[in-house]
């Protein structure tokens, strides 16, 4: 019986039974399922040449969808993913690898302002609010 399963379990890795260690395109993905992250996506380094997509406030769980535009870039929405809450856009201004925005949180009447570096797969960023609260923060870019 030992044997059988022995010649079962090589046969199967020998038949590119291991695939589970790549992703469906092909991608290396991590054998420690803590560490299973896509190793594709910009590098560090692509600065502002794409600022588009969905940011996660790693903090907050805050969203940030970011279109680009024919002249750059826009906010499309804001939202709260814990609780669904919809932010107000206040403004926003894109330049270089730098975002500013501003956007109220209707259920505190919180107005936030986050100034943005993008550095690629993240943005770090300076807060502040109009209660005196700031600090720093991390966006992330999300991948489907």
């Amino acid at each position: 019986m030992a044997l059988s399963l022995l010649v079962l379990v090589l046969g199967f890795v020998l038949a590119g039974g291991a695939a589970w260690l790549t992703g469906a395109q092909g991608e290396a993905w991590a054998q420690n399922p803590k560490d299973q992250i896509q190793s594709s996506g910009p590098s560090e380094s692509s600065g502002s040449n794409d600022m588009a997509g969905d940011w996660l406030d790693v903090t907050d769980k805050v969203v940030v969808t970011i279109l680009a535009t024919p002249s750059g870039f826009h906010i499309d929405h804001i939202v709260d993913s814990m609780d669904g809450e919809v932010f107000q856009l206040q403004s926003e201004s894109f330049s270089g690898d730098r975002m500013v925005m501003s956007y109220l949180v209707p259920s505190t009447g919180y107005i936030v302002n986050f100034d943005c570096h993008n550095m690629g797969t993240t943005m770090a960023c300076q807060w502040s609010n109009n209660h005196g609260m700031s600090g720093q923060e991390t966006l992330a870019r999300m991948y489907d």
